[in-house]
């Protein structure tokens, strides 16, 4: 078979990288050779770093890759990779390392670090050590890029990957975008001319796009070169294409994406060819993102094909359902603009609102009124925490309205990282502190008053009494400030003593539980109150996002106020410092999805009586079942182990829901204001929110994918359980990880199961 054109040239794309010191070809990153040219080698070794990925809130995949210079290697060798992003408001401080092994007779060592991300980056530093000596050759100056559009970044713009394996990989790319913006189009077509869905106008819908509001007709989408779309991603720093071949076979290195968007022949394929990939692309969906397939069909009838693909049990009445039980849109929504981007009143305007469009050739703006395509039909249905929006057609490109209607039909504006989280990594978030940990870390009022008192009395006429009638009132030069300080001293120690040397906590988590495909996701919001914070910090697994929920999550300059550290092993991320402080509240958010052999066992109602196992592993305090009939059960302090449920009205159930769930509702101390928070001096604050840099996403936690699926059970005339169902209420949840031994307080978990 004759090899295409464009081969020889792709293939030339690795060695020329080599001749390269730093090479860019996304919005952000670059593809980085160490040592670089004009260094002496005194490491032995030769490293790449490959940082390319998009600028948004998540874990950032950093590619390296370890070269003996005499290969294969001739020994083991062990090296500690050190990575340091740098910010545009300042340098970070973050240190994030991973050990990189390279074995004897290996020819290079890869590895993937995840590297937390919640600004736009500029550069890395990359520090590399080996047997605690740092490589001088291999670390030091940092990794430079092209900036993208980051001046308009916003963290509740939705990041975007479309994959498609026609799609030309990154180094690839870049070779014909210098091919097409220095010589022609047609001399780039004779390297590459692929036809790719064109997904400016989904981009274009968000704010931080360069050609915000400029809609592409289809007539000139369909005639568009696709290196012209590559040219405009190169600038969109938070919206990329990928070849499937460079997707991570981890689910949390594709966290800082909110929609992914697949072909269903190209998610078929992966599923094949690999399925480690497919496996981190269901468990994202899982913890609460959408992914979009297009071309499922006429009518979406191989809705079943793509539910198999994703290990997706099917929904209720699947077999007689139309379109297999998938939610269809409200038509009626069709026109709406979308939420939460300009028609919430309690956002800034000045962040949100579009800006006049300017004129250039074959751009249009779409006004409200505009025509849609009648043949533009999708279905929803959920997935986990997340949700898979189906085509049956291509999409691409769309219009202002079309996009608007499904990103409007996602439940809950799920599309907006910060409404789906609940927080902003840039703002302050007012509810922090509705969180507390009941009789935790409170100012022990009482206890100072009777010891101030004592001292009061002590310090003052019984000690002058004793003194002159020893004749050593000069003695009280030493005995005021001594007693002073055992009095300050013996508070420390009451009010350490009493909240205890361990870590105690609060959690509040949601878990979905499908037993059928044996997977669960959860997500909740933990406080944690340490008097002596562990000296190894917080540990998870790599199956586990973790984002810091902090009160003030940046300085008035912009800056952040806390510098983490995290070391990667295998399988585990050790949090070091930067999440949890001594005798400090700190809260995290945490996501995980991951399978499990976990389930509640249900058997066959006889009369009012349903008998069912907990394999749940912990004791459920309230258990409501809806078998297939549709009759509610409940059992209440289920033990593991075998226990029989009571038929229950659905309204009674309700109201007990109802009440167990607002016994637990965050609240706030009694007297608190949030304006106290509020200065004069915040007035000549120029940082980000100043000049509005990184937008006004002021958001609550009562937004949050958390709390939309904790409401729910508080009205099942409302939103009922499905058909073999239940929900679980307990104090304990093994699905939520925990960063460190802790006990728990005043923590509500909600587990959603299906059988």
């Amino acid at each position: 078979m004759r090899n295409p054109p464009w081969l020889m040239p792709c293939c030339l794309v690795p060695c020329l990288v080599w001749l390269m010191s730093s090479l860019a070809s996304a919005g952000s990153g670059s593809l980085s050779r160490l040592p670089p040219p004009g260094t002496l080698n005194t490491s032995g070794v030769q490293m790449l770093v490959d940082s390319r990925w998009v600028d948004a809130n998540g874990y950032r995949p950093v590619r390296v890759e370890i070269f003996p210079l005499k290969s294969p290697a001739p020994a083991d060798r062990q090296f500690r990779v050190v990575v340091k992003p740098q910010s545009y408001m300042g340098s970070s401080r973050d240190a994030v390392s991973q050990i990189v092994e390279l074995e004897q007779g290996a020819l290079s060592a890869k590895a993937s670090i995840p590297v937390p991300q919640d600004l736009p980056w500029h550069s890395i530093i990359i520090e590399v050590y080996e047997d605690g000596q740092l490589h001088d050759d291999l670390s030091g100056d940092p990794l430079n890029w092209p900036r993208g559009n980051y001046w308009n970044w916003n963290e509740a713009t939705p990041c975007i990957l479309a994959v498609d394996s026609r799609a030309p990989k990154l180094g690839e790319r870049e070779s014909l975008l210098q091919v097409y913006q220095g010589q022609s189009e047609s001399a780039a077509k004779k390297l590459y001319d692929e036809k790719l869905p064109d997904i400016r106008n989904l981009i274009r819908r968000f704010p931080d796009n360069q050609f915000t509001g400029q809609f592409v007709p289809e007539e000139e989408s369909r005639k568009t070169y696709v290196l012209k779309i590559f040219d405009e991603l190169k600038d969109t720093v938070k919206s990329d294409y990928l070849h499937p071949a460079e997707l991570p076979e981890r689910w949390i290195e594709l966290s800082s994406f909110d929609l992914i968007i697949f072909s269903l022949q190209d998610l078929t394929d992966l599923a094949k060819q690999r399925p480690k990939t497919l496996r981190a692309i269901a468990d994202w969906v899982r913890a609460g993102q959408t992914l979009i397939v297009y071309n499922t069909g006429k009518e979406f009838k191989d809705l079943a094909q793509l539910e198999e693909v994703l290990q997706l049990p099917p929904r209720p009445s699947a077999e007689t359902a139309k379109f297999r039980g998938w939610r269809e849109p409200h038509k009626r929504n069709r026109g709406d603009e979308l939420r939460t981007l300009m028609s919430d009143g309690r956002y800034n305007r000045r962040a949100y609102t579009m800006p006049t469009p300017v004129a250039t050739q074959g751009a249009t703006t779409e006004e409200p009124g505009g025509s849609v395509d009648k043949n533009w039909a999708f279905v929803i249905r959920p997935a986990g925490l997340g949700n898979v929006m189906a085509f049956a057609d291509d999409p691409f490109p769309g219009n202002k309205r079309d996009w608007n209607w499904a990103l409007n039909s996602l439940p809950g504006d799920s599309w907006n990282p910060t409404q789906r989280t609940g927080s902003s990594q840039q703002q302050r978030n007012e509810d922090f502190w509705n969180f507390l940990i009941p009789g935790i870390g409170q100012a022990p009022v009482l206890s100072f008053l009777v010891f101030i008192t004592l001292f009061v009395v002590i310090i003052g006429p019984v000690n002058y009494y004793v003194l002159q009638a020893r004749r050593r009132l000069y003695m009280l030069l030493v005995t005021v400030p001594v007693g002073a300080f055992l009095v300050t001293l013996g508070l420390f120690v009451y009010a350490m003593f009493t909240d205890g040397l361990g870590v105690k906590s609060r959690v509040r988590s949601y878990t979905a539980l499908d037993q059928r495909a044996g997977v669960a996701a959860t997500t909740s919001r933990q406080a944690y109150y340490a008097s002596m914070a562990p000296s190894r910090g917080l540990m998870f697994q790599d199956d586990t996002v973790v984002l810091p929920f902090l009160h003030e999550p940046t300085f008035r300059n912009g800056q952040r106020s806390m510098h983490r550290a995290v070391s990667w092993s295998e399988h585990e991320q050790q949090l070091r410092s930067g999440y949890l402080s001594s005798r400090t509240l700190s809260q995290l958010l945490v996501t995980k999805s991951a399978a499990t052999t976990a389930a509640l066992k249900i058997g066959v109602a006889k009369g009012d009586k349903l008998t069912v196992t907990n394999n749940l592993e912990t004791k459920v305090d309230y258990l409501l079942v809806k078998d297939e009939d549709g009759t509610y059960f409940v059992g209440k302090n289920v033990k593991p182990g075998e226990a029989e449920l009571t038929k229950i009205d659905p309204d009674a159930a309700s109201t007990e829901l109802g009440r167990r769930l607002n016994e637990f509702r965050p609240a706030f101390p009694d007297g608190y204001d949030e304006n106290l928070h509020d200065t004069n001096i915040d007035l000549f604050s120029f940082g980000s929110r100043y000049y509005n840099r990184w937008g006004n996403s002021q958001t609550s936690q009562a937004q949050s994918l958390l709390e939309r699926n904790l409401v729910r059970f508080a009205n099942l005339s409302r939103q009922p359980l499905e058909p073999k169902s239940y929900v679980a209420l307990a104090a304990t949840n093994p699905f939520v990880p925990m960063g460190t031994t802790t006990r728990q307080y005043g923590s509500l978990h909600v587990i959603e199961g299906n059988y």
